[in-house]
């Protein structure tokens, strides 16, 4: 029987291992303070119930609301492209060139 405790703690540091670089609270200090002009601000009304777990959510990984959004869109838009590619959904909105041969 293969040993579950071991293997989700060693999932566990490997993947607090791999992310402990990236300092989110700087780069949310930077946004707040305009240091960073690229940036655009995205607003959407949220039911309480939604916005409270997200807050919650992102209590027990330690991150910010911004970069728990950011990858939450990031992977929505990624999921969206694989459709679309796969089912290859601008098709019919293309604009088919005329072959004529000569």
């Amino acid at each position: 029987m293969k040993n579950n405790y071991f293997s989700e703690v060693l999932l566990a540091r490997a993947l607090a291992f791999k992310h402990a670089p990236v300092n989110d609270s700087i780069i949310d200090i930077a946004i707040e303070q305009s240091q960073l002009p690229q940036m655009k601000q995205v607003c959407a009304k949220l039911s309480e119930g939604l916005s409270d777990e997200i807050d919650s959510v992102c209590g027990v990984l330690d991150i910010s609301k911004r970069k728990f959004i950011e990858m939450a869109l990031m992977n929505a838009i990624s999921e969206f492209n694989q459709v679309a590619d796969e089912y290859d959904i601008f098709e019919p909105h293309t604009p088919k060139e005329d072959s004529k041969d000569a």
